[in-house]
This record gives structure tokens, sequence and C-alpha cells, in this order.
């Protein structure tokens, strides 16, 4: 979810009603029958991958909480693993307009030249080879660059580990109870609102910046070739 959503769901999650603050039910307004059907779909799809945290009654009292925390970490995860697709399809797009003179890609996909290219180059990149080329051939800010390797350890981390925390890079102990706590994305827990917020924070302006902000360098100029020496007098 990017941040304005996930600041009108904290909206709408205030003015519910009080005696129910966490209803995830959307209020009664007029939906198509498709809309409908897509809502029921995203339920069982949500109660099938075990995600429908509004749902507890199956649970045992004391599994809920465990259940809960799992699931925040499950969606979390998934969210950070789409932005950091997100950003790698944005960054393969920069290349892409590089190669290719800015042409439009409907026009360049009937083309084999620009399927070959997809199939056998641009897919076999790493988003790190395509950031190195992308700094090479366009103006990037220090910033935005920073923020691009930074998103894509954490998306390493939760993609590559179950329990990430357990990693050597991420291993930390709470300081008072000692426990194991979440990798930190930027000295933030990822697994808490304000790691994600900083999370989706920064990813929101690195896309922001490949679609909208990115510019090719300068072309250097040639310098004058060097005068030849004037002949030796005979």
């Amino acid at each position: 979810m990017n941040p304005i959503l996930l600041d009108a769901a904290r909206r709408d999650l205030q003015d519910q009603d009080a005696a129910d603050p966490y209803n995830p039910r959307m209020a009664e307004i007029h939906l198509t029958r498709r809309q409908k059907r897509l809502q029921a779909e995203l339920d069982m799809i949500f109660a099938r991958v075990g995600l429908d945290y509004w749902d507890l009654e199956d649970t045992e009292p004391q599994w809920r909480t465990a259940r809960l925390e799992v699931i925040r970490r499950e969606v979390i995860r998934g969210e950070v693993v789409s932005q950091y697709t997100l950003i790698d399809e944005q960054l393969g797009s920069a290349v892409s307009r590089y190669m290719f003179d800015n042409e439009k890609f409907m026009k360049l996909w009937r083309t084999k030249r620009f399927e070959r290219f997809n199939y056998f180059i641009l897919e076999k990149m790493s988003l790190m080879e395509k950031l190195a080329f992308v700094k090479d051939a366009f103006t990037v800010p220090k910033a935005i660059a920073s923020d691009i390797e930074a998103i894509n350890a954490m998306r390493n981390a939760l993609a590559h580990a179950y329990f990430p925390e357990n990693l050597r890079a991420h291993r930390a102990k709470h300081k008072k109870t000692r426990r194991l706590v979440g990798p930190h994305y930027k000295g933030i827990d990822i697994f808490t609102i304000d790691g994600i917020d900083r999370f989706l924070d920064d990813a929101g302006d690195v896309v922001q910046f490949l679609i909208t902000g990115i510019r090719r360098k300068k072309r250097r100029s040639k310098s004058a070739a060097p005068a030849l020496p004037s002949p030796a007098p005979v």
C-alpha cells in the first residue's frame, strides 16, 4: 500500500465506531456486481492464505497474539517485495529508454530487437546492475541511489530468510527484553508501523524520481584536437 492509501486507511479506522474500531469491513456503499464478486474473492483469498486478521473465532485465545503478529509480518514482507519489484521495473524502463532513444514501449515490443534485448539482457540484470547503469547514464542524486540500495538490502533480507532477524546483518536484541527484534530499515524495525512508513516514504520518493525526475547526463564537449607541432626550421 502506498503512503496515501495508508493515511486514508488510518483516517477510516479513526472514524469508525469506537465500539468496533478495527472493523475492516467497508461501509455500506453501492458496489457493482463485479466489485462485489471481487470483494468476496478477496475475502476468500485472505482467508485461504491466513491473512484474515479480523476472524479470530477459530483461533485459541493463547495463539491470537502470535497469529496477528505473523499476519503483520507477512503483509509487510509482501509490500517490501512489491515496492522493490516496482523500482526494479522503473530502473529497467530507464535502461530501455536510454538504449532505444525514448521510443514508445508499445511500438518497441513489436520488434524482435527489443524482445531480444529484454529476454537476453535486461531480464538477466539484477536491480543493482540496473542501478549502476542508470547512475552512469543519468543524473541520480546520492540520496535516491542510497535509498535504492537500502530498499534492495531490506528486500533481500525479507525475501531470502523467513526469519530475517536471524541474519548476521540484522541480528539484534531488544535492550530491555533481550528478545530478537525484526530487521531494521534505517534504524527502525521494519515490522512496525514506523518502519513500514519510513520504507514506503523512501520507496515513493524513488519511484516518483524514476518516473518524473530522471534526466540524462549532459554530453561532455569534445576538446579541440591538439595542434600539430610546427616543423623544425631547415
